[in-house]
């Protein structure tokens, strides 16, 4: 127990004081100094004096030394003191003594919240003598020691305050310099700088030269100074607007009341365009502060004086202030005061978009055309990846946007409720977005597709005569070691050899006969790409059969076919044998009968080299008329095999998607040559 009649311990487990708060119990000391030097009926000559101390011995977070954490601060003022009203009014826990300057009376617990222990010294003049008051006053034993009152032999009012041993992970939070510790105190106490009746601050630190804090207010700050007055209801507000020169890097605005800061937004959630520092063409770079001032603030702040018992965006029908829309309002404010510098970074950051799509991601050009505020939505200095994933979420919410007008189209023709202009208003721009939204994807594809091919010539290309091995271009075309029950189709690049090859039954890309669910075959082998367009056992197609087709992917500029062994056409060749000698089930999981009729198409991608070539034109296969290919039929295994080299596949791919890629990637310019 202790002089409060409650345990002090107890008491601070209900007060929260977050990381991001942890030099408020220094700011309200400073602002309690301020308002003991108000109670003086000759307040004229008041001075508040900060004393910071660094922990010298112990290295920042980096292992840098540069500023090393805060431990000690020392604030001293010549107001009021605690005289034996204002030593009893501490005493008492939530003191009513000073409610009309906003005080909750629980300031002295945030001592202890954030520092081991507070020493208090203070001589006051009361009952026609000078008195010095001094203890200590810590969470472990509260005040002592008790009797610690007696005749000053001083006649200067003077009261200390030293809060020691800052403890973390408060002190971890602020590794600044003296002029950010500076700023900081000004920001939080700001509106006491906008009245003629604020007393002198200086802020110390062993080694730095002192900072008069109103000097240095006048100087940095209030060159820039700029107050809007609106009302929201029957509330009066007045925002204060600021261009910090040397802020400690962010753009703010600080909901204050009773003088100083409760409540601080970060902007970048208000203004996305808001997230790095301002660079005008005339003056310096700066951050931008507001600070919001209002009667309600005074009345509404909560216990701790972290925040307002306001509701924050619920619908209010009685028309009551809500935080959102209060933050709506300074937000229009802000924007209008940085109307200039703003719309400089936004057609900025607009340049940035579209260089980006344009050369990027053509497929957002439709949501950026449709949609135009998207914009404006688009924080700027994003990385490209961050960019992107910006892009998307806006496009992912244009479609629900979509879905959701088509549901209710759906509901009008459902009930009937379709007026003369349904048709040619509603519905037809419902049809357009979707329209928009579908080119979108294709463009998508499209850009993909250039894509692949670009990579895989880019793969086929030799340095030094050293070329990319077989499961390199293999991945390229479809994932391996997996089925079509495990890829999902964007990976699979099949059109790459045929267009056709996309819509299958089942494929196996790399996997052993034995593994494969859809054979009872014991062999090991395993073939690089097949693709099953039957009717299998988890197909519900009635079709009785179609075909069966295998890939087989050789190295760039391979050149040892007619050894023993390396034959393609043979190898291909023996897995069609291997697959009809075995079963494959029906969709009722039945051996599929008729498979002897099944044919077997056998794509064979590789370099036409020399030994290649000899063993084509040994199988009496044709040439084709581009020179870039062989094909032919084995009419023993029902099989047609295509030989094609990778200049063809390249080629062939280029040509059947050019004109998309002309649409797409071609400036306007050079199409109407």
């Amino acid at each position: 127990m202790s002089d409060f009649g409650f345990n002090i311990k107890g008491q601070l487990r209900t007060i929260s004081l977050s990381k991001t708060k942890s030099l408020w119990p220094l700011f309200e000391t400073i602002v309690n100094a301020i308002q003991s030097i108000e109670d003086l009926d000759n307040n004229t000559c008041g001075r508040v004096e900060i004393i910071a101390q660094r922990n010298k011995n112990q290295l920042t977070i980096e292992g840098e030394d540069k500023y090393a954490p805060f431990e000690n601060f020392i604030v001293t003022d010549n107001g009021e003191g605690f005289t034996e009203s204002n030593y009893s009014s501490f005493l008492e826990a939530y003191s009513g003594k000073k409610v009309a300057k906003g005080c909750k009376g629980i300031g002295r617990f945030l001592w202890l919240k954030a520092f081991e222990s507070v020493e208090i010294k203070s001589t006051f003049f009361e009952n026609d003598k000078y008195m010095t008051r001094e203890f200590k006053f810590t969470a472990e034993n509260g005040i002592e020691p008790k009797n610690n009152v007696e005749i000053s032999d001083s006649v200067d009012l003077a009261t200390s305050i030293r809060l020691f041993n800052f403890q973390r992970p408060y002190q971890d939070q602020e590794l600044i310099s003296l002029t950010g510790l500076a700023e900081k105190i000004i920001e939080h106490c700001l509106p006491y700088f906008l009245t003629d009746y604020c007393p002198e601050l200086v802020l110390h630190e062993e080694g730095e030269a002192p900072i008069d804090l109103k000097a240095y207010f006048n100087n940095e700050m209030s060159d820039s100074f700029a107050s809007d007055h609106f009302k929201i209801g029957n509330e009066q507000f007045i925002l204060h607007h600021f261009k910090l020169k040397n802020s400690h890097g962010k753009h703010e605005l600080h909901l204050c009341a009773n003088n100083r800061e409760v409540k601080t937004e970060n902007i970048k959630k208000l203004i996305p365009n808001l997230r790095t520092k301002i660079s005008p063409e005339v003056g310096d770079p700066y951050f931008y502060n507001g600070y919001l001032i209002g009667d309600v603030f005074d009345a509404r702040i909560n216990l701790t004086r972290t925040g307002f018992n306001i509701e924050e965006d619920q619908e209010n029908l009685f028309g009551e202030l809500t935080m959102r829309n209060l933050l709506e309002q300074a937000t229009k404010r802000i924007v209008q005061y940085l109307d200039e510098d703003l719309s400089k970074i936004k057609a900025a950051n607009k340049d940035e978009i579209d260089e980006f799509v344009n050369n990027v991601k053509p497929q957002y050009k439709f949501l950026l055309n449709q949609k135009p505020e998207s914009y404006e939505r688009i924080p700027i200095g994003l990385s490209k990846t961050d960019l992107e994933l910006e892009l998307h979420k806006l496009e992912q919410e244009w479609v629900l946007e979509i879905h959701k007008e088509g549901k209710k189209i759906e509901e009008k023709i459902k009930n009937s409720k379709i007026d003369e202009n349904f048709l040619e208003q509603t519905f037809n721009e419902y049809m357009n977005s979707i329209n928009e939204v579908q080119k979108s994807s294709l463009t998508e594809h499209i850009t993909w597709r250039k894509s692949v091919i670009d990579l895989l010539e880019k793969t086929l290309t030799g340095v030094d005569g050293k070329y990319s091995p077989e499961d390199v271009i293999h991945s390229l075309i479809c994932p391996m070691g997996t089925t079509s029950d495990e890829i999902p189709f964007e990976d699979l690049n099949l059109w790459l050899i045929d267009d056709r090859l996309s819509y299958h039954k089942f494929l196996s890309s790399d996997k052993t006969f034995n593994s494969l669910p859809v054979t009872d075959s014991k062999s090991p082998k395993r073939m690089d790409i097949s693709v099953f367009n039957i009717p299998l056992s988890f197909s519900e197609d009635t079709v009785r059969h179609n075909s069966i087709s295998i890939i087989e992917l050789k190295k760039a500029m391979r050149n040892d076919y007619s050894q023993p062994g390396k034959d393609p056409i043979d190898q291909v060749l023996g897995y069609v044998k291997t697959l009809r000698s075995g079963n494959i089930t029906n969709k009722d999981g039945r051996p599929l009968t008729g498979l002897a009729r099944v044919p077997f198409h056998c794509y064979i991608i590789a370099d036409l080299t020399p030994s290649l070539i000899e063993r084509a034109e040994n199988s009496n296969y044709t040439k084709t008329i581009d020179g870039e290919g062989f094909f032919g039929y084995n009419a023993n295994h029902n099989a047609y095999i295509q030989i094609i080299s990778y200049n063809k596949i390249i080629e062939d791919a280029k040509k059947r998607n050019q004109i998309l890629f002309d649409k797409l990637f071609r400036p306007k310019a050079l199409k109407s040559k």
